[in-house]
């Protein structure tokens, strides 16, 4: 019988209302308000890949993240470039190769613009190897320390 605002405004949906104010109001969509047991939240977290926020507390949180990574992980990003006909060119294709302690972390591709981006690395999860190579192009190895999200720039072969 106590008035409640966000999340679940309790006392409009003890009234009839089908949904919370925030979600009904949410132009993009972003928001989902569900009734279900534990058990079914569960085959819903795992289906959709959601997450809840510091779950090493062992609170038992009834809100869950989709990409939450977005937010709690790091990630590792550049533009790869190289010199075509005397021009300086960004290069699509480019092998991006991520290891630390000699074992393969995460692999990418460089995109049309030479961009490449991998995630979801852990915060202060020490220093990486960056291993860049094209086919017309010679290789390059670089060396990340990683304690927050990092753009390296461009990185010409």
């Amino acid at each position: 019988e106590i008035p409640q605002t966000w999340i679940f405004d309790a006392h409009l949906l003890d009234r009839g209302w089908k949904e919370p104010r925030p979600v009904q109001a949410c132009v993009t969509g972003a928001l989902r308000s569900v009734r279900v047991e534990d058990s079914e939240m569960q085959k819903i977290a795992a289906e959709e890949g959601l997450e809840v926020l510091n779950p090493e507390y062992g609170t038992k949180p009834r809100v869950y993240y989709k990409n939450l990574n977005l937010y709690n992980k790091c990630f590792i990003g550049g533009t790869i470039i190289g010199t075509i006909d005397g021009v300086e060119e960004c290069l699509e294709g480019a092998s991006i190769l991520l290891s630390q302690g000699g074992h393969q972390i995460d692999k990418s591709l460089s995109d049309a613009f030479g961009d490449f981006k991998i995630d979801n690395l852990d915060p202060g999860s020490g220093t990486y190897d960056l291993s860049v190579s094209h086919p017309s192009h010679a290789s390059k190895s670089l060396t990340v320390d990683i304690h927050e999200s990092i753009y390296m720039g461009t990185i010409e072969l």
